[in-house]
């Protein structure tokens, strides 16, 4: 069986239309007709159902199931084909990494420029996102990896986590608000207060609305961008209170403009790569990560 004809047939399934999946796979639509009608000769079987009496498109029930093995083999094809550039030099050299703004800006400036006077040939594209975010495109190859938090306890089917260090999440307080007085906060003590809490998808604001359901409280849940400085403005401002991961690479606070507190019934969290699960990593990945535990450590 050709895998070119289970390509057409799945491109068919999607968009219900010979013309269309013409169009995406950059084929003329004969090309593609004669394509099917020579896969059902082939398997003896009818896989579309070409009667006047529907509007649209119709698979058969063996058309549905041979596109249902179609996209198992495409899977296996793709994987088998990222697996073999990972032991390829043409496949090393680029890497896409997402990190977290509250955990992975120091890549920038402490590990960037020294990675790549040490691997010249290498390309290093660095984005940041979202927790939940970076999730999915790591899931979905999207990104190659990421430097991130997650919670203690955290897991993914679709994902691989390179542990490094233990985090735990903290209060920023303006030093005169009243929560400075206590050396844990007790998560009840933030009802009805207003909380900075970054973006709805951001692993902070996950993690907060939880607590304070769980605790049966109502703080007032401010979402803004995923930056530091517009959570430390709020501050300033007296608009609300922030969090911040706090490890031993953690976003440096001012402490004599800010306080810092942990939560009774602390948040713990753990900080380093994860990579889709199932995909072997490039020789890039694996230097990169190299080069990170060691200037860690």
């Amino acid at each position: 069986m050709d895998l070119r004809k289970l390509i057409y047939l799945e491109a068919i399934y999607r968009y219900k239309s010979f013309t269309k999946a013409a169009e995406e796979l950059h084929i003329s639509q004969p090309a593609i007709t004669n394509a099917i009608n020579a896969l059902e000769e082939y398997l003896q079987v009818e896989l579309i159902d070409r009667s006047a009496r529907f509007k649209t498109l119709r698979f058969t029930e063996a058309g549905e199931r041979l596109v249902q093995w179609a996209r198992r083999i495409m899977e296996d094809f793709d994987g088998a084909e990222r697996e073999m550039r990972a032991y390829s030099d043409a496949g090393s050299v680029t890497l896409r990494l997402g990190i977290s703004n509250m955990v992975g800006s120091w890549l920038y400036n402490n590990i960037y420029s020294g990675f790549m006077r040490e691997y010249p040939e290498s390309e290093l594209i660095i984005k940041e996102y979202p927790w939940a975010e970076i999730c999915e495109k790591v899931a979905r190859s999207e990104l190659d990896m990421a430097y991130t938090t997650w919670e203690k306890g955290f897991e993914d089917e679709r994902l691989e986590l390179h542990y490094f260090y233990d985090s735990e999440l903290y209060l920023v307080l303006p030093p005169d608000h009243p929560l400075c007085a206590l050396e844990r906060v007790p998560i009840r003590q933030l009802d009805g207060q207003a909380l900075s809490v970054f973006a709805e998808s951001s692993l902070i604001h996950k993690i907060v609305a939880e607590r304070c359901s769980q605790a049966g409280i109502s703080p007032r849940l401010i979402s803004v961008t995923q930056h530091l400085t517009a959570m430390l403005e709020m501050i300033d401002q007296g608009i609300a209170i922030g969090f911040v991961v706090r490890d031993q690479k953690a976003v440096t606070i001012n402490k004599s403009r800010y306080a810092l507190r942990p939560l009774e019934g602390p948040i713990l969290l753990e900080t380093g790569f994860i990579l889709r699960r199932g995909v072997p990593p490039t020789k890039i990945m694996k230097k990169f990560e190299q080069y990170v535990r060691q200037y860690i450590s």
